[in-house]
């Protein structure tokens, strides 16, 4: 009885093992494929703004290939004297600026956004204050042999960059390729010192950027004022003592600019003239001969800006950067232009550009003088028969047929 009760289990455990269901087989699951989007991919605001660019966007580079890689976006066209390619990216705040005289290459990228579209590694961004810029990258550059206006600053820690302030606040921020750095790399070491140091300016008028400064220009130091009628008096560092006083008329700057010659300053000036159809920059130098004031050249227009369709004259600023070389002295800068659409207009710069391929301001070569300096606004600038002023550029500015407003 209990050996046929054994059988019996043995028979239902088999019949029940028979009617389980197979082990399902395990296959490796299929590969997936991921096709690469449609499309050119693009790193995306905010930008690192760096001495070698800003963002994905760097002097240097093809402009063709960037051009090619932005060619959904639109491309201004300005006549500067020849004509350069803007193209204009992540909602018209960062410019990319080439001409065609350099290869095509990139020559400078602008930002004009906030710190929402570029800024630098420590938060320096354009809205930052002059005092903020100078803590994060340093003094600024205090260049014997290069003037610049006082709304165009250089610091430090970034050189390839020029700062726009407007109101002590940077309104636009501009990397090119500084020649110096291409030649002699990054760290060109700290500048030697003076041979003839220049006065210095009180702490109380050290903010009257401009209009006071010193100079050497006798071989001893002087302090220079502008005064509210355009009187212009150079005076001994270390006293009142007036050296020379003349009238400069429609002066937009005045600075000192090393001559490599002697190591003097010349008191270099630029003044502009206005009219309803253009506005014209010229500039002026001055040196002493012995103790009298003299012309190191005659009032020199180098830029002339016709009216045009892409923005109002009275929207174009120009900021010059003078550098001083053994008989002449190279002009650059930026253009500027505020916005002039609707609710746009005044509110900021709309447009940033790199000026360039200006004929240099040709030194006197006698060291006679050309007797007193007298009343050197820029309404003297017409050529004489003896003079050999060049011809000031004509940088209308306009938009292709294809193109949208800078």
């Amino acid at each position: 009885m209990r050996s046929s009760a054994l059988l019996a289990f043995a028979v239902v455990g088999a019949c029940s093992d028979s009617g389980r269901p197979p082990e399902p087989r395990t296959e490796p699951p299929p590969r997936r494929v991921i096709e690469p989007p449609e499309g050119v991919m693009r790193s995306g605001p905010p930008y690192a703004i760096r001495a070698e660019g800003v963002g994905p966007y760097k002097p240097g580079d093809s402009m063709e290939s960037m051009q090619e890689q932005l060619r959904d976006l639109r491309i201004a066209r300005v006549d500067l004297p020849e004509q350069a390619s803007l193209i204009r990216v992540d909602n018209e705040q960062i410019i990319i600026g080439g001409d065609p005289s350099t290869s095509s290459t990139v020559t400078f990228v602008g930002v004009l956004g906030g710190r929402e579209v570029a800024r630098t590694d420590s938060g320096i961004a354009v809205g930052s204050s002059r005092e903020e810029l100078v803590r994060s990258l340093g003094p600024e550059l205090e260049e014997l042999e290069r003037a610049r206006d006082p709304h165009l600053v250089a610091v430090s820690g970034m050189r390839p960059a020029r700062f726009v302030l407007e109101d002590d606040r940077i309104a636009a921020i501009v990397i090119g390729v500084d020649r110096r750095l291409a030649k002699h790399g990054p760290d060109i070491g700290p500048p030697p010192e003076p041979v003839c140091p220049r006065g210095t300016v009180p702490p109380a008028r050290d903010r009257d950027r401009g209009r006071t400064f010193g100079t050497c220009m006798t071989g001893n130091p002087e302090l220079v004022e502008i005064d509210a009628d355009d009187v212009v008096t150079i005076r001994a560092a270390d006293g009142d003592r007036a050296l020379s006083s003349f009238t400069l008329r429609n002066v937009v700057f005045a600075a000192p600019l090393r001559n490599p010659v002697d190591q003097r300053d010349e008191l270099i000036a630029v003044t502009r003239t206005d009219d309803a159809q253009q506005r014209v920059w010229s500039v002026v130098g001055y040196r002493f001969d012995g103790k009298s004031l003299v012309r190191a050249f005659d009032p020199t227009p180098v830029y002339k800006l016709s009216q045009t369709r892409w923005s109002e004259l009275r929207d174009v600023e120009l900021y010059f950067e003078l550098t001083s070389h053994l008989d002449s002295i190279e002009v650059g800068g930026l253009l500027t232009s505020r916005g002039t659409r609707g609710e746009d207009t005044g509110k900021g710069i709309r447009a940033v550009v790199v000026i360039g391929s200006v004929p240099p301001i040709v030194r006197r070569h006698d060291r006679s003088g050309a007797g007193h300096p007298g009343d050197a606004g820029a309404g003297d600038a017409d050529a004489g028969p003896g003079d050999a002023s060049p011809t000031p550029h004509d940088a209308g500015v306009r938009s292709g047929s294809n193109s949208s407003r800078p």
